[in-house]
Order: structure tokens, then sequence, then C-alpha cells
């Protein structure tokens, strides 16, 4: 489940991140393989279809993601100062509505030339990086009480509809399913503490 980092294939939660947020800026579908990664591949597959310690499979595949990611991050680890600036701009106000127009001008270009520029640097569209970092916003506003509806509005959105189906499409769940599985975790971990506190 890449909504709920804390429990991504048994990542610490800041690994978990760090690896999804490389995952979403992969550009493309289709990669070449090094040699030994149709093995790891194949045993990660394995593990999962015997019935194995869950905790090695994740292991294969969490190093399968990390070497395909490390591999293109090193390909890309640079930014043009524009377009370094324009992602920092867009962080700085998701609150605000973020047209293409204003982010071409920041950086001096057309929005042809300022869409193709970030895409090829970013590994995704400035629509889908801005919607992106909304998203991750939305989950912090929802965690902390905000409803779904003061959520949709502090972020821009016209509607909560419009808002819960670009969540449901980044999340894969609804803004409101997000929030239950959040609560239902976070209950299940209390209720560990107090089992492990009582058996000490």
């Amino acid at each position: 489940d890449i909504s709920m980092p804390e429990r991504f294939l048994f990542l610490e939660p800041a690994a978990a991140s760090a690896l999804l947020l490389r995952m979403r800026r992969l550009k493309n579908h289709v990669y070449s393989m090094k040699t030994s990664m149709p093995m790891l591949i194949k045993e990660a597959f394995q593990c999962v279809l015997s019935g194995r310690s869950p905790w090695l499979g994740a292991s294969y595949l969490s190093l399968i993601l990390n070497l395909l990611t490390e591999e293109f991050h090193q390909e890309r680890n640079t930014l043009s100062e524009d377009i370094r600036q324009s992602a920092n701009y867009i962080r700085c106000n998701l609150t605000q509505q973020l047209s293409l127009d204003e982010l071409a001008d920041l950086c001096g270009l057309s929005v042809s030339s300022y869409k193709q520029k970030f895409k090829s640097q970013m590994g995704i569209t400035p629509r889908n990086y801005i919607n992106m970092q909304k998203i991750e916003l939305a989950k912090q506003l929802l965690e902390s009480g905000e409803s779904v509806t003061e959520t949709s509005m502090k972020l821009g959105f016209n509607t909560s509809s419009y808002f819960a189906t670009v969540f449901k499409k980044y999340t894969s769940q609804s803004p409101m399913d997000y929030v239950h599985k959040k609560e239902n975790f976070s209950f299940s971990r209390t209720i560990q503490n107090l089992s492990a506190d009582k058996n000490e």
C-alpha cells in the first residue's frame, strides 16, 4: 500500500518515503535490466508464491526498487536552476491556484517549453507534480483532523468531489478510506504498545 509509507515493504518510514518519491519520479515504463535483476525478481516472486517469509519477499522487492530508482536518479541528479526554483515555488505555494502560465513565466519560458523541460528533468509533468505534492499535504491535513471539504478548499480544489477523484488517482483510495485506515492502524499500534507494556 503505497499510500502508507509506514507500512511499505516493512521499511522504516523515512526510507519508505524516500523510495516512494524516487519511484514517482521514474519517467519510463520499460527499463533494460542489469544481469542480476531477473534473478532478484524471480526470487521475490518465489518467496510470495511459496508462502515463505513475507519479510524476505519484501526485502527482495525493496532491493529491486532501490536499484532501479537509484540508477535512474544518478542519470538525472542535477536540476537546472530554473526548474529547481520552480519545484520549490510549487512546494511553498500548495494552497494557491498554480497556473502553468505563472510557473512558465517564473522560469522565463513559454508554457510548452516549460512543460517539456520540467518533465525531462523531474520525470513527471508539472501538473502531476503539483497534484502529487498537494495530495501529500492533504494526507497531513486529514491526519490532523481536517475534514475532506476543509482540506479540498484549503488546497484550492474547486469541489470536494474533484479533490476526492484526484486523491484516489494518486493513492488508490478515497480520502475517507485513507483516514479510516490511518485511524485503524493507529488504534492497532496503541493496542500493541499496551500489550507490550503489560508483558514487561
